[in-house]
């Protein structure tokens, strides 16, 4: 069984040194002489949590000055090494969620075990950072304002400039690759946090915007609805006056001519522009007129017009709708292609913040 060896004596030394032989792994510092054997996995898989467990029983030093002051340069290079895998570098990512002054959430088990309580856009956006592995705690709010805003900024930006001639690799590139700068300025977890809030709140609005312009759509259909039954009515009005004759005319004992024929029409006025407070259209009933051909013709062009308008305002909010649509698309996008770039380089990130 290949094994590590770690040694005693490095407590003065700000990263052990890390000597890679055939089978073995020595960790040694000033004067160490002591090797540990840290089990390696069949998969070839270094465990971190046995390391520190070992080193700290070896050097007499606690546990969590290791992980903060040692393990990040021991990880760098076994890394650079690249012979072996990791695990249990939740050690690390735990300091990052140190830094936010919260403990982070389990969720390596699923988005089910973090999500209780949330709002959807909540829920959707955990669920990506969860699927790309990345770990947050959704329940913080953004440390850094400056950051934050320097973020938004940035995602504003590649929102506006991705047009059709642009590609979404590229927009998602670049502010991945700001997203890199931040890291090299700022705490991990800082800029985590930052990236999740802001993200949770422009998903949040573009879904906001999204049921708001679903709404209005549902809201023109309804007065659509009633406008065709009232235009339906004059309709069946206007062919019950046409097909009165002469003789009908003359055995009610009036005289015809062009225009004379009239029948009763019970007007109403549909409000265009929104639903009562029982979610139905706005119908007023007016006056019953008696009309002749003429002033039906004239009540039904009305009519017409007032569909069309109707029409344009729901292509309208039908193009907003699916504006938004697509905009919430593009985020979820570039937040996936950003987190797959950030757990690319999460252990250097990790060790930038410490």
């Amino acid at each position: 069984m290949s094994s590590i060896g770690g040694g005693a004596g490095f407590s003065n030394v700000q990263t052990p040194v890390v000597s890679f032989e055939a089978n073995s792994i020595s960790i040694s510092g000033a004067g160490a002489e002591a090797t540990p054997e840290i089990p390696i996995d069949a998969d070839g898989c270094v465990d971190l949590n046995a390391l520190t467990s070992v080193l700290s029983e070896q050097t007499g030093i606690p546990e969590d000055k290791i992980v903060k002051e040692f393990l990040p340069g021991i990880v760098k290079q076994i890394e650079a090494h690249g012979a072996y895998k990791l695990k249990g570098l939740e050690l690390l990512k735990d300091m990052a969620s140190d830094r936010m002054d919260t403990a982070r959430p389990t969720v390596s088990n699923g988005p089910q075990n973090v999500t209780s309580g949330m709002d959807d856009s909540t829920k959707q956006v955990v669920l990506v950072f969860t699927q790309a592995g990345v770990y947050v705690n959704p329940n913080n709010a953004q440390n850094n304002e400056a950051l934050t805003n320097n973020i938004k900024s940035d995602l504003s930006k590649a929102i506006n400039s991705s047009g059709p001639a642009i590609q979404r690799e590229h927009v998602s590139d670049d502010f991945s690759h700001k997203l890199s700068n931040y890291m090299q300025q700022f705490p991990y977890g800082d800029v985590m946090s930052s990236l999740f809030y802001v993200f949770q709140e422009s998903i949040k609005q573009t879904n906001e915007d999204k049921a708001y312009f679903l709404h209005k759509l549902s809201d023109m259909n309804k007065i659509s609805e009633a406008q065709s039954a009232y235009l339906k009515d004059l309709e069946n009005c206007s062919q019950s006056l046409e097909s009165q004759t002469v003789e009908d005319m003359k055995k009610q004992g009036k005289d015809y001519h062009a225009g004379s024929t009239e029948t009763s029409v019970p007007t109403k006025t549909i409000n265009t522009d929104s639903l009562g407070k029982d979610g139905n259209a706005i119908v007023v009933p007016g006056e019953t007129k008696q009309m002749n051909n003429t002033a039906l013709a004239a009540e039904i062009k009305k009519v017409e017009t007032d569909m069309e308008t109707v029409r344009n305002k729901r292509q309208e909010f039908q193009t907003m709708f699916e504006n938004f649509d697509q905009k919430a698309n593009q985020l979820f996008n570039i937040l996936s292609t950003v987190l797959k770039n950030v757990k690319e380089m999460q252990s250097s990130v990790v060790r930038n913040m410490l």
